[in-house]
């Protein structure tokens, strides 16, 4: 089964990672966000990253 490019395992733990476009990386400061999905899971790693997507793409839309 093919791994999304956007779940990063280190050490045993699954990282969310993404790059950010560049005409906003001047804008949030930095080229990606990387944040840890907290699991060694693979299945629970995908789930905990849509929602994450879910969630940013909400606060996006509210402000």
């Amino acid at each position: 089964m093919k791994t999304q490019t956007y779940l990063l395992n280190r050490n045993n733990v699954y990282y969310f990672r993404r790059w950010i476009p560049r005409n906003l990386r001047a804008i949030l400061g930095k080229n990606e966000v990387v944040r840890s999905l907290k699991t060694s899971d693979l299945r629970t790693a995908r789930r905990a990253a849509i929602i994450l997507v879910e969630k940013r793409l909400k606060k996006i839309k509210l402000e």
